[in-house]
């Protein structure tokens, strides 16, 4: 059966999604001290673990931070924008992982099975990170216009699915649907990890992946 999408397969342009990936956040477009911002990331993403998003007060962030509470000011006006500058730091961070230009070159399943492994291990090793991610998207301060930017982020991994579909080898559906399915399972896989009920690692993902696979595969 023949099957027409709304955006035929092309190769991504890695060098401008990576412009982006490491192009300045349009949050904050202030004088940066990077040692400074980083120490605040780092405060906000702990208090948050302990607190959760509505317990985090910016005067216990600039203590965490050691700042001054009117540096912290200085670089986010607020709470609400200093939660969505750091859930888009941290996907930035996190993208820089999923896809490498020469995982393109390869044939379609192995692409597909570095883009899902990489995003596995991302989530493996950096899980406080990837519990804020997803706190985030539950939370009332997301906000429409810093998720549309982190989105931009993913278009290498729907380019890699609409490559697959345009050679008939996954399923014909939304590429966002199909992500929100592989990410989902993944964040599950990573959670039942950490509460001990199974054990991943880097030598036994053939299993998990098999059924990602067989999960999309046409």
């Amino acid at each position: 059966m023949d099957v027409t999408f709304e955006n035929k397969y092309r190769k991504p342009c890695l060098v401008n999604i990576y412009s982006f990936i490491f192009a300045p956040s349009t949050i904050m477009a202030k004088p940066r001290d990077e040692q400074k911002i980083e120490r605040i990331h780092a405060a906000t993403l702990k208090l948050v673990q302990q607190q959760g998003f509505g317990g985090l007060k910016m005067a216990e962030v600039a203590k965490e931070a050691q700042v001054a509470t009117g540096t912290l000011y200085v670089y986010f006006k607020d709470k609400v924008e200093l939660i969505n500058a750091l859930y888009l730091h941290l996907k930035r961070k996190q993208a820089k992982h999923y896809l490498k230009p020469e995982d393109l070159d390869r044939p379609f399943k192995m692409s597909f099975r570095l883009v899902w492994e990489n995003f596995l291990l991302v989530s493996l090793d950096y899980p406080e990170e990837s519990a804020f991610i997803e706190q985030y998207y539950r939370s009332p301060f997301l906000r429409p216009e810093v998720r549309n930017e982190a989105d931009l982020l993913l278009q290498a991994a729907h380019d890699v699915l609409l490559r697959g579909q345009a050679e008939e080898l996954i399923k014909p559906l939304d590429t966002s649907l199909l992500l929100a399915h592989l990410s989902g399972s993944i964040l599950e896989l990573v959670k039942w990890h950490y509460a001990g009920i199974i054990e991943l690692d880097r030598t036994n993902l053939d299993a998990p992946f098999s059924l990602a696979w067989d999960s999309v595969k046409r």
